[in-house]
Protein backbone atom coordinates (compact mmCIF):
# COMPACT_ATOMS: atom_id res chain seq x y z
CA UNK A 1 0.00 0.00 0.00
CA UNK A 2 1.39 3.38 -0.99
CA UNK A 3 1.38 6.55 1.09
CA UNK A 4 0.44 8.40 -2.09
CA UNK A 5 -3.04 8.61 -3.60
CA UNK A 6 -4.13 9.09 -7.22
CA UNK A 7 -7.27 10.90 -8.36
CA UNK A 8 -8.55 11.21 -11.91
CA UNK A 9 -9.52 14.71 -12.96
CA UNK A 10 -12.22 13.35 -15.28
CA UNK A 11 -14.04 12.03 -12.20
CA UNK A 12 -14.15 15.42 -10.48
CA UNK A 13 -16.84 18.08 -10.94
CA UNK A 14 -14.70 20.91 -12.24
CA UNK A 15 -15.93 23.78 -14.38
CA UNK A 16 -14.28 23.56 -17.77
CA UNK A 17 -12.64 20.70 -19.59
CA UNK A 18 -10.38 18.18 -17.81
CA UNK A 19 -7.52 19.18 -20.12
CA UNK A 20 -7.85 22.82 -19.08
CA UNK A 21 -8.07 21.79 -15.45
CA UNK A 22 -4.86 19.79 -15.43
CA UNK A 23 -2.98 22.72 -16.95
CA UNK A 24 -4.52 25.09 -14.38
CA UNK A 25 -3.22 22.79 -11.68
CA UNK A 26 0.27 22.96 -13.20
CA UNK A 27 0.24 26.74 -12.90
CA UNK A 28 -1.11 26.73 -9.35
CA UNK A 29 1.37 24.10 -8.23
CA UNK A 30 4.31 26.01 -9.68
CA UNK A 31 3.22 29.29 -8.06
CA UNK A 32 2.64 27.65 -4.68
CA UNK A 33 5.90 25.74 -4.78
CA UNK A 34 8.16 28.70 -5.49
CA UNK A 35 6.30 30.87 -2.98
CA UNK A 36 6.49 28.29 -0.19
CA UNK A 37 10.16 27.51 -0.85
CA UNK A 38 11.35 31.04 -1.59
CA UNK A 39 13.57 31.32 1.48
CA UNK A 40 15.18 27.90 1.03
CA UNK A 41 15.72 28.43 -2.69
CA UNK A 42 17.37 31.79 -2.09
CA UNK A 43 20.09 29.89 -0.26
CA UNK A 44 20.20 26.86 -2.61
CA UNK A 45 22.94 26.11 -5.08
CA UNK A 46 22.47 27.16 -8.66
CA UNK A 47 22.41 23.49 -9.64
CA UNK A 48 19.30 22.82 -7.55
CA UNK A 49 17.49 25.81 -9.00
CA UNK A 50 18.37 24.79 -12.55
CA UNK A 51 17.11 21.24 -11.89
CA UNK A 52 13.85 22.62 -10.57
CA UNK A 53 13.44 24.93 -13.53
CA UNK A 54 14.01 22.02 -15.92
CA UNK A 55 11.47 19.94 -14.01
CA UNK A 56 8.81 22.64 -14.15
CA UNK A 57 9.55 23.23 -17.83
CA UNK A 58 8.79 19.55 -18.45
CA UNK A 59 5.64 19.88 -16.37
CA UNK A 60 4.44 22.92 -18.32
CA UNK A 61 5.21 21.16 -21.62
CA UNK A 62 3.32 18.05 -20.39
CA UNK A 63 6.49 15.95 -20.68
CA UNK A 64 5.18 13.80 -17.84
CA UNK A 65 7.70 11.02 -18.46
CA UNK A 66 10.51 13.53 -18.07
CA UNK A 67 9.13 14.66 -14.71
CA UNK A 68 8.85 11.07 -13.47
CA UNK A 69 12.42 10.41 -14.57
CA UNK A 70 13.70 13.52 -12.72
CA UNK A 71 12.02 12.70 -9.41
CA UNK A 72 12.08 8.89 -9.40
CA UNK A 73 14.57 7.67 -12.03
CA UNK A 74 13.59 6.23 -15.39
CA UNK A 75 12.13 2.74 -15.63
CA UNK A 76 12.06 2.76 -19.43
CA UNK A 77 12.09 -0.84 -20.67
CA UNK A 78 14.76 -0.22 -23.30
CA UNK A 79 17.01 2.30 -21.54
CA UNK A 80 16.33 2.47 -17.77
CA UNK A 81 18.38 4.45 -15.27
CA UNK A 82 20.82 2.32 -13.25
CA UNK A 83 19.80 1.76 -9.62
CA UNK A 84 22.50 4.16 -8.41
CA UNK A 85 21.17 6.92 -10.67
CA UNK A 86 17.62 6.33 -9.48
CA UNK A 87 18.69 6.62 -5.84
CA UNK A 88 20.59 9.82 -6.58
CA UNK A 89 17.46 11.36 -8.16
CA UNK A 90 15.24 10.21 -5.29
CA UNK A 91 17.54 11.73 -2.71
CA UNK A 92 17.36 15.04 -4.57
CA UNK A 93 13.57 14.73 -4.67
CA UNK A 94 13.32 14.19 -0.91
CA UNK A 95 15.47 17.27 -0.32
CA UNK A 96 13.30 19.49 -2.52
CA UNK A 97 9.71 18.29 -2.14
CA UNK A 98 7.41 17.69 0.81
CA UNK A 99 5.24 14.57 0.75
CA UNK A 100 2.04 16.48 -0.09
CA UNK A 101 3.86 18.27 -2.91
CA UNK A 102 5.06 14.98 -4.37
CA UNK A 103 1.53 13.64 -4.19
CA UNK A 104 0.26 16.69 -6.07
CA UNK A 105 3.03 16.43 -8.64
CA UNK A 106 2.31 12.72 -9.16
CA UNK A 107 -1.38 13.43 -9.73
CA UNK A 108 -0.60 16.13 -12.27
CA UNK A 109 1.71 13.93 -14.36
CA UNK A 110 -0.64 10.93 -14.09
CA UNK A 111 -3.54 12.99 -15.46
CA UNK A 112 -1.34 14.59 -18.11
CA UNK A 113 -0.41 11.13 -19.39
CA UNK A 114 -4.07 10.13 -19.73
CA UNK A 115 -5.51 13.41 -21.00
CA UNK A 116 -2.66 14.69 -23.19
CA UNK A 117 -3.74 18.33 -22.81
CA UNK A 118 -1.03 19.62 -25.15
CA UNK A 119 0.58 18.28 -28.29
CA UNK A 120 3.82 16.88 -27.01
CA UNK A 121 6.68 14.73 -28.24
CA UNK A 122 7.15 10.99 -28.58
CA UNK A 123 6.79 8.77 -26.62
CA UNK A 124 4.35 10.74 -24.46
CA UNK A 125 2.01 11.47 -27.36
CA UNK A 126 1.66 7.76 -28.12
CA UNK A 127 2.21 5.75 -24.94
CA UNK A 128 0.70 7.55 -21.95
CA UNK A 129 -0.83 4.47 -20.32
CA UNK A 130 2.22 2.36 -21.11
CA UNK A 131 4.71 4.84 -19.64
CA UNK A 132 2.70 5.05 -16.43
CA UNK A 133 2.69 1.25 -16.25
CA UNK A 134 6.47 1.15 -16.77
CA UNK A 135 7.17 3.76 -14.13
CA UNK A 136 4.56 3.03 -11.47
CA UNK A 137 3.81 -0.70 -11.78
CA UNK A 138 6.76 -2.52 -13.31
CA UNK A 139 9.38 -0.36 -11.58
CA UNK A 140 9.19 -2.15 -8.24
CA UNK A 141 11.65 0.16 -6.48
CA UNK A 142 9.67 3.31 -7.32
CA UNK A 143 8.94 5.67 -4.44
CA UNK A 144 5.36 5.60 -5.77
CA UNK A 145 5.11 1.81 -6.00
CA UNK A 146 1.69 0.58 -4.88
CA UNK A 147 -0.12 3.81 -5.75
CA UNK A 148 -1.81 2.13 -8.74
CA UNK A 149 -4.81 0.29 -7.31
CA UNK A 150 -6.79 -2.49 -9.02
CA UNK A 151 -9.07 -0.08 -10.85
CA UNK A 152 -6.23 2.01 -12.25
CA UNK A 153 -4.20 -1.12 -12.99
CA UNK A 154 -7.04 -2.26 -15.24
CA UNK A 155 -7.24 1.17 -16.87
CA UNK A 156 -3.50 1.21 -17.65
CA UNK A 157 -3.55 -2.33 -19.05
CA UNK A 158 -6.41 -1.52 -21.41
CA UNK A 159 -4.77 1.68 -22.52
CA UNK A 160 -1.33 0.22 -23.16
CA UNK A 161 -2.83 -2.70 -25.11
CA UNK A 162 -4.45 -0.33 -27.63
CA UNK A 163 -1.45 2.02 -27.67
CA UNK A 164 0.93 -0.72 -28.79
CA UNK A 165 -1.17 -2.46 -31.47
CA UNK A 166 -0.16 -0.19 -34.34
CA UNK A 167 3.56 -0.67 -33.55
CA UNK A 168 3.44 -4.47 -33.47
CA UNK A 169 6.37 -5.00 -35.83
CA UNK A 170 9.80 -6.60 -35.29
CA UNK A 171 11.44 -3.52 -36.80
CA UNK A 172 9.70 -0.96 -34.55
CA UNK A 173 10.90 0.10 -31.09
CA UNK A 174 13.15 -2.97 -30.76
CA UNK A 175 10.04 -5.16 -30.85
CA UNK A 176 9.02 -3.96 -27.36
CA UNK A 177 5.38 -3.71 -28.40
CA UNK A 178 5.20 -7.52 -28.57
CA UNK A 179 6.36 -7.87 -24.97
CA UNK A 180 3.82 -5.33 -23.79
CA UNK A 181 0.83 -6.68 -25.73
CA UNK A 182 1.69 -10.26 -24.76
CA UNK A 183 1.99 -9.25 -21.11
CA UNK A 184 -1.56 -7.92 -21.29
CA UNK A 185 -2.90 -10.94 -23.20
CA UNK A 186 -1.16 -13.57 -21.06
CA UNK A 187 -0.77 -12.07 -17.60
CA UNK A 188 -3.56 -9.49 -17.41
CA UNK A 189 -6.14 -10.90 -19.81
CA UNK A 190 -8.91 -10.80 -17.19
CA UNK A 191 -8.53 -6.99 -17.11
CA UNK A 192 -8.96 -6.50 -20.85
CA UNK A 193 -12.35 -4.81 -21.10
CA UNK A 194 -14.45 -4.52 -24.24
CA UNK A 195 -16.14 -1.43 -22.79
CA UNK A 196 -12.81 0.37 -23.15
CA UNK A 197 -12.79 -0.40 -26.89
CA UNK A 198 -14.39 2.87 -28.13
CA UNK A 199 -11.60 4.75 -26.36
CA UNK A 200 -9.21 2.07 -27.54
CA UNK A 201 -10.02 2.68 -31.19
CA UNK A 202 -9.52 6.41 -30.64
CA UNK A 203 -6.03 5.62 -29.34
CA UNK A 204 -5.39 3.19 -32.20
CA UNK A 205 -6.35 5.72 -34.87
CA UNK A 206 -4.47 8.53 -33.14
CA UNK A 207 -1.30 6.46 -32.94
CA UNK A 208 -1.56 5.39 -36.57
CA UNK A 209 -1.07 9.02 -37.54
CA UNK A 210 -2.95 8.62 -40.80
CA UNK A 211 -0.60 5.86 -41.93
CA UNK A 212 -1.60 2.34 -42.97
CA UNK A 213 -3.47 0.78 -40.06
CA UNK A 214 -1.88 -2.65 -40.17
CA UNK A 215 0.15 -4.60 -37.65
CA UNK A 216 1.69 -8.04 -37.28
CA UNK A 217 0.78 -10.49 -34.50
CA UNK A 218 2.56 -13.44 -36.15
CA UNK A 219 5.52 -13.09 -33.80
CA UNK A 220 3.39 -13.59 -30.69
CA UNK A 221 2.86 -16.97 -29.06
CA UNK A 222 -0.13 -19.08 -30.10
CA UNK A 223 -1.65 -18.63 -26.63
CA UNK A 224 -1.43 -14.85 -26.95
CA UNK A 225 -2.99 -14.95 -30.42
CA UNK A 226 -5.79 -17.19 -29.15
CA UNK A 227 -6.54 -14.77 -26.30
CA UNK A 228 -6.45 -11.94 -28.84
CA UNK A 229 -9.11 -13.86 -30.80
CA UNK A 230 -11.24 -14.38 -27.67
CA UNK A 231 -11.16 -10.65 -26.92
CA UNK A 232 -11.87 -9.77 -30.55
CA UNK A 233 -14.78 -12.23 -30.73
CA UNK A 234 -16.37 -10.81 -27.59
CA UNK A 235 -15.89 -7.33 -28.98
CA UNK A 236 -17.57 -8.32 -32.24
CA UNK A 237 -20.54 -9.75 -30.36
CA UNK A 238 -21.02 -6.41 -28.60
CA UNK A 239 -20.08 -4.04 -31.40
CA UNK A 240 -23.62 -2.74 -31.86
CA UNK A 241 -23.92 -1.78 -28.20
CA UNK A 242 -20.45 -0.23 -28.25
CA UNK A 243 -21.13 1.51 -31.60
CA UNK A 244 -18.10 -0.08 -33.21
CA UNK A 245 -18.23 -0.29 -36.99
CA UNK A 246 -17.35 -3.23 -39.19
CA UNK A 247 -14.51 -1.16 -40.66
CA UNK A 248 -13.07 -0.83 -37.16
CA UNK A 249 -13.17 -4.58 -36.61
CA UNK A 250 -11.49 -5.21 -39.97
CA UNK A 251 -8.29 -3.67 -38.61
CA UNK A 252 -8.26 -6.29 -35.85
CA UNK A 253 -9.41 -9.24 -37.95
CA UNK A 254 -6.81 -8.92 -40.73
CA UNK A 255 -3.72 -9.51 -38.53
CA UNK A 256 -5.43 -12.49 -36.90
CA UNK A 257 -6.19 -14.17 -40.23
CA UNK A 258 -2.65 -13.49 -41.38
CA UNK A 259 -1.35 -15.25 -38.25
CA UNK A 260 -3.75 -18.18 -38.70
CA UNK A 261 -2.57 -18.89 -42.27
CA UNK A 262 1.10 -18.37 -41.37
CA UNK A 263 3.66 -21.20 -41.53
CA UNK A 264 7.17 -21.75 -40.24
CA UNK A 265 10.28 -22.04 -42.44
CA UNK A 266 9.46 -25.68 -43.17
CA UNK A 267 5.94 -24.93 -44.34
CA UNK A 268 4.33 -26.21 -41.11
CA UNK A 269 1.19 -24.21 -40.22
CA UNK A 270 1.49 -22.05 -37.12
CA UNK A 271 -1.89 -23.37 -36.01
CA UNK A 272 -2.72 -27.03 -36.51
CA UNK A 273 -6.42 -26.12 -36.34
CA UNK A 274 -6.12 -23.33 -38.90
CA UNK A 275 -9.03 -24.70 -40.93
CA UNK A 276 -11.43 -24.55 -37.99
CA UNK A 277 -10.20 -21.07 -37.14
CA UNK A 278 -10.87 -19.84 -40.69
CA UNK A 279 -14.39 -21.24 -40.87
CA UNK A 280 -15.31 -19.98 -37.40
CA UNK A 281 -18.59 -18.08 -38.00
CA UNK A 282 -17.18 -14.77 -36.71
CA UNK A 283 -14.02 -14.91 -38.84
CA UNK A 284 -15.79 -16.40 -41.84
CA UNK A 285 -18.29 -13.53 -41.92
CA UNK A 286 -15.39 -11.12 -42.57
CA UNK A 287 -13.75 -13.46 -45.08
CA UNK A 288 -16.99 -13.54 -47.06
CA UNK A 289 -18.10 -9.92 -46.71
CA UNK A 290 -15.08 -7.69 -46.13
CA UNK A 291 -13.11 -6.55 -49.17
CA UNK A 292 -10.05 -5.50 -47.10
CA UNK A 293 -10.01 -8.94 -45.44
CA UNK A 294 -10.34 -10.74 -48.79
CA UNK A 295 -7.49 -8.67 -50.20
CA UNK A 296 -5.34 -9.39 -47.15
CA UNK A 297 -5.82 -13.15 -47.55
CA UNK A 298 -5.11 -12.99 -51.26
CA UNK A 299 -1.97 -10.95 -50.63
CA UNK A 300 -0.62 -13.31 -47.98
CA UNK A 301 -1.25 -16.36 -50.14
CA UNK A 302 0.30 -14.63 -53.15
CA UNK A 303 3.47 -13.88 -51.18
CA UNK A 304 3.66 -17.52 -50.16
CA UNK A 305 3.37 -18.60 -53.78
CA UNK A 306 5.82 -16.11 -55.25
CA UNK A 307 8.52 -16.15 -52.61
CA UNK A 308 8.22 -19.44 -50.73
CA UNK A 309 7.22 -22.35 -52.94
CA UNK A 310 7.57 -24.78 -50.02
CA UNK A 311 4.21 -23.48 -48.77
CA UNK A 312 2.23 -24.27 -51.92
CA UNK A 313 0.36 -27.21 -50.43
CA UNK A 314 -0.58 -25.07 -47.43
CA UNK A 315 -1.80 -22.33 -49.77
CA UNK A 316 -3.97 -24.89 -51.52
CA UNK A 317 -5.32 -26.16 -48.20
CA UNK A 318 -6.25 -22.63 -47.18
CA UNK A 319 -7.97 -21.94 -50.49
CA UNK A 320 -9.81 -25.24 -50.37
CA UNK A 321 -11.43 -24.47 -47.01
CA UNK A 322 -12.74 -21.06 -48.08
CA UNK A 323 -16.29 -20.93 -49.49
CA UNK A 324 -15.22 -17.97 -51.66
CA UNK A 325 -12.01 -19.66 -52.83
CA UNK A 326 -12.59 -18.68 -56.45
CA UNK A 327 -12.85 -15.01 -55.56
CA UNK A 328 -9.71 -15.12 -53.39
CA UNK A 329 -7.80 -17.02 -56.08
CA UNK A 330 -8.82 -14.48 -58.68
CA UNK A 331 -7.55 -11.64 -56.49
CA UNK A 332 -4.26 -13.50 -56.14
CA UNK A 333 -3.84 -13.74 -59.89
CA UNK A 334 -4.50 -10.04 -60.44
CA UNK A 335 -1.61 -9.06 -58.16
CA UNK A 336 0.80 -11.84 -59.10
CA UNK A 337 4.05 -10.59 -60.61
CA UNK A 338 5.04 -13.88 -62.27
CA UNK A 339 1.74 -15.32 -63.39
CA UNK A 340 3.19 -18.27 -65.25
CA UNK A 341 5.19 -19.42 -62.23
CA UNK A 342 2.29 -18.83 -59.87
CA UNK A 343 -0.08 -20.85 -62.03
CA UNK A 344 2.46 -23.62 -62.36
CA UNK A 345 2.78 -23.90 -58.59
CA UNK A 346 -0.84 -23.36 -57.63
CA UNK A 347 -2.70 -25.34 -60.24
CA UNK A 348 -0.51 -28.40 -59.91
CA UNK A 349 -0.78 -28.13 -56.16
CA UNK A 350 -4.54 -27.83 -56.39
CA UNK A 351 -4.90 -30.81 -58.63
CA UNK A 352 -2.89 -32.88 -56.14
CA UNK A 353 -5.65 -32.01 -53.68
CA UNK A 354 -8.35 -32.84 -56.22
CA UNK A 355 -9.50 -29.30 -56.91
CA UNK A 356 -9.07 -27.28 -60.08
CA UNK A 357 -9.09 -23.51 -60.56
CA UNK A 358 -8.83 -23.72 -64.35
CA UNK A 359 -12.42 -22.54 -64.79
CA UNK A 360 -11.44 -19.14 -63.35
CA UNK A 361 -9.04 -18.40 -66.19
CA UNK A 362 -10.13 -16.71 -69.39
CA UNK A 363 -9.97 -18.64 -72.66
CA UNK A 364 -6.77 -16.83 -73.65
CA UNK A 365 -5.16 -17.49 -70.26
CA UNK A 366 -6.01 -21.19 -70.48
CA UNK A 367 -4.39 -21.34 -73.91
CA UNK A 368 -1.30 -19.40 -72.78
CA UNK A 369 -0.75 -21.43 -69.65
CA UNK A 370 -2.08 -24.80 -70.85
CA UNK A 371 1.40 -26.30 -70.25
CA UNK A 372 0.82 -25.97 -66.52
CA UNK A 373 -2.32 -28.09 -66.49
Amino acid sequence: MSEFKLELIVEKNYIGSPKEQVMNEVNRFKEDYFFNHRRRLSKSTGEDVFKLMDLFKDLEDTRFWGVLSRIDGSGNYVNPDPIEKREEKRNWTKENFEHHELNKLLNIVFNQALLMPLKTAWPGNKRGHGILYEELVDKKDSIFYGVVDERLHKLLNNGRFWEELITLSPSTNSGMSYLIVEDVLLNNFNELDIDFAPKGFEIFYRNSGGQERSFDINHMSNKSIHNYYLFMNKLNENKKRLRIKGEDMEHLVKPYIEAVIDTDDDGIPKFKDFKNRLINPFILSYILNSEPVKEEIAEQLRLNVEYDSINIEHVVDVLDILPNRDEIFNKMLKETHNLSQALTYIIKGCEKRGYSFKHILTKDERAEYSHTF
